[in-house]
């Protein structure tokens, strides 16, 4: 991670999304070295900046956000969803990401950094 410049709110977001990889390897009895090798990594980065408490707990939110999305993943390939599922999950996965990504500004301004994290849809035209 030397070359990139992760903001502290996108290191606390691949660690949460590591791991909730990691859990799902140990159920399906995959190796999970390389995805903690890395956590271990994001944990380091992390040990160098001073977190504050308001930061560590909009993480706490990040990663009960992250958990909803990868369920809502898993529901959307579900081979028995419904197409109105599917839909209805589609419309909730968008919500949540948006959410993620307003939590991770949240957590960058929370440390002092000014968040680089923006997403920029289609215009609707009139």
């Amino acid at each position: 991670m030397s070359l990139l410049q992760p903001t502290p709110g996108e290191v606390l977001d691949r660690l949460s999304i590591i791991g909730l990889k990691i859990t799902a390897f140990q159920k399906a009895g995959k190796d999970k070295t390389k995805l903690a090798a890395e956590a271990h990594e994001l944990i380091e980065s992390l040990e160098e900046l001073l977190i504050p408490v308001e930061a560590e707990i909009l993480s706490t939110k990040l990663s009960e956000i992250n958990r909803e999305l990868w369920k809502a993943e898993d529901d959307v390939r579900s081979p028995s969803s419904t197409v109105l599922q599917i839909a209805s999950t589609a419309q909730n996965i968008t919500k949540l990401n948006d959410l993620r990504c307003s939590l991770i500004r949240q957590i960058d301004k929370a440390c002092g950094v000014e968040s680089i994290e923006e997403k920029i849809y289609a215009q609707k035209e009139p």
